[in-house]
């Protein structure tokens, strides 16, 4: 039997990556996917790149919104990018928070960035070969998970939240949006 080969994948953040960060998302009516993601996604996409959405979601763990709820908002991200076709291949979402809320998701867990834990299941999933594929992410976070599962490159861009100089570092690169990040990619990958 042939194995099957692991093909590379862009790891994105979710909120001020692919949408606007406005948030705690309660309401799917305010999700807004600037043009230069979709630009940058469907370069990615017709790359051929695996396109896996890893978002540290503590609002459930905070009690600010349900799985349900984020899981809702998930299929209209995937409807909404499908209609520009760009074709994910999953969204993986870490619902823990260490210490802030209360129950079952208040915990250390091996998922919330910056550990890798997301990154290793969508490579588990989803036949990833973590040695080619990237991150891209809008804080430091991000980039830390990027490293500590071994990517090829991990990308910073431009977003709402303080980015330290010495924290940009440690970036592959610092882009201003998605598009100019997939640009790079490309380039990178010729």
């Amino acid at each position: 039997m042939e194995k099957i080969k692991n093909l590379p994948a862009i790891f994105l953040d979710r909120d001020g990556v692919i949408n606007k960060d406005i948030g705690y998302f309660t309401d799917p009516a305010k999700l807004l996917i600037p043009t230069s993601s979709i630009n940058g996604l469907r370069k990615l996409n017709e790359a051929g790149f695996q396109l896996v959405i890893i978002t540290n979601q503590s609002g459930i763990a905070r009690g600010l919104l349900a799985e349900k709820d984020v899981q809702f908002l998930h299929n209209i991200i995937f409807s909404t990018l499908k209609k520009y076709q760009i074709y994910l291949t999953g969204i993986i979402y870490c619902p823990h928070h260490p210490t802030e809320g209360n129950g079952e998701y208040t915990i250390e867990c091996d998922c919330r960035k910056p550990k890798p834990g997301m990154i290793m299941e969508a490579a588990r999933r989803f036949n990833i070969d973590l040695n080619n594929s990237y991150i891209i992410g809008d804080r430091f976070s991000d980039i830390q998970a990027g490293i500590n599962a071994g990517l090829k490159s991990s990308i910073l861009i431009k977003s709402k939240h303080k980015i330290l100089e010495h924290e940009i570092e440690f970036a592959s690169i610092y882009c201003d949006d998605l598009d100019q990040a997939s640009e790079w990619i490309l380039k990178s990958n010729n």
